[in-house]
């Protein structure tokens, strides 16, 4: 996890140099948070329509393991916020150094809105290198690429480009040869001339999919409704016997 944030940080530095940043190009090309339709760009009020959906609730969930999004508030106030204050070069903060109170509160909202913009790039775009294919998950198998060694979460320009398909309809895999330097994407089937190029997120349910890319499928094989969770199946079977048994005590 610290990995992945550490690319945030990363991502943010870069934002901050503007076109003086080698990566200027390649960043421009990537979505304002808003157009990556992240939940972390969405409005109280849009938020408030995930209420009791495993989408928020990994979203707020303390779970270290998790991937991003997750805790990004805490982590906005123990990592990113306090790095960036003993860092400032790191993050575009106008007024950070000036004495009006008002602009030191608009530097902190604007780096606040870059952080939230770097970690929905990162949530979305990035990759994980190294992770051996034996080791991934079935619903995280998008952004791992084998290499056999230590893992480095890394933003693959063009490589983030293809859109997702279930596993089994998906045209590639990624390969990371960690001594040879080299990202070699390998096709898994025929593809024919003018066909679109299809990556796999993983077998995501559409939970997932919206929480950490922004967008669910028209149609799902693993998960596009509705989720229920045990304690929520047994609290409704425990609600179910309460009214049965007040029904019982007002019908003798």
């Amino acid at each position: 996890r610290l990995e992945r944030e550490a690319l945030v940080l990363a991502v943010m530095a870069e934002m901050s140099l503007g076109d003086e940043s080698e990566f200027a190009p390649y960043l421009a090309a990537l979505p304002t948070l808003r157009a990556t339709h992240s939940p972390l760009g969405w409005s109280g009020a849009e938020l408030a329509e995930l209420e009791g959906t495993s989408a928020l609730n990994r979203m707020n969930a303390e779970d270290e393991d998790l991937e991003l999004p997750s805790m990004t508030a805490d982590h906005w106030r123990f990592v990113a916020r306090p790095f960036l204050e003993q860092n400032p070069p790191f993050a575009a903060m106008p007024g950070a150094d000036a004495d009006d109170e008002d602009a030191e509160d608009l530097a902190e909202e604007n780096a606040r809105k870059m952080y939230l913009h770097a970690a929905a790039l990162v949530a979305g775009f990035s990759f994980t290198l190294g992770e051996d294919d034996d080791d991934v998950d079935d619903d995280d198998s998008d952004s791992q690429v084998s290499t056999g060694g230590d893992t480095a979460q890394a933003m693959v320009p063009f490589w983030d480009m293809l859109n997702h398909a279930d596993p089994e309809s998906s045209s590639v895999r990624l390969d990371h040869d960690e001594d040879g330097e080299t990202l070699r994407m390998i096709a898994v089937r025929p593809i024919a001339k003018g066909e679109e190029v299809f990556n796999t997120y993983g077998a995501a349910g559409d939970a997932e999919l919206l929480r950490r890319y922004g967008f669910v499928m028209r149609r799902n094989p693993h998960g596009g409704g509705v989720e229920v969770s045990a304690e929520e199946c047994l609290a409704a079977a425990e609600f179910s016997r309460f009214e049965a048994d007040v029904h019982q005590d007002l019908n003798p």
